[in-house]
């Protein structure tokens, strides 16, 4: 009557893409707008980001620009989640939470 739930398989390619994307590269510079002083994001030995700026705003600015770049699939995922649309991306034709997001009338 329902479809399958979730393969096995998503689960543990949810969390090996969670640990390729948790460790950023700690050498890169970026060059953005919106920062008024320099700010840095060092990453320690066990992919903590601390971050450092002169302001709050910065600090701000920064922590959001880390979690676009470390997380931005994780985020998109939850909106893909929220909407129904998660079987578009994972390895299951459909999966019950779409059906069920899909059958409320919002």
């Amino acid at each position: 009557m329902y479809p399958k739930p979730v393969s096995s398989l998503t689960l543990p390619i949810i969390f090996m893409l969670t640990l390729s994307t948790s460790f950023a590269d700690e050498n890169k510079t970026y060059v953005v707008s919106g920062i008024d002083d320099v700010t840095e994001i060092v990453v320690d030995e066990f992919g903590v980001p601390h971050i450092y700026a002169e302001n709050h705003y910065d600090v701000f600015f920064a922590q959001g620009f880390n979690a676009a770049r470390d997380r931005l699939w994780q985020i998109d995922l939850w909106k893909r989640r929220g909407l129904g649309q998660l079987s578009d991306v994972s390895l299951c034709s459909s999966s019950a939470a779409a059906i069920v997001i899909n059958s409320k009338e919002v």
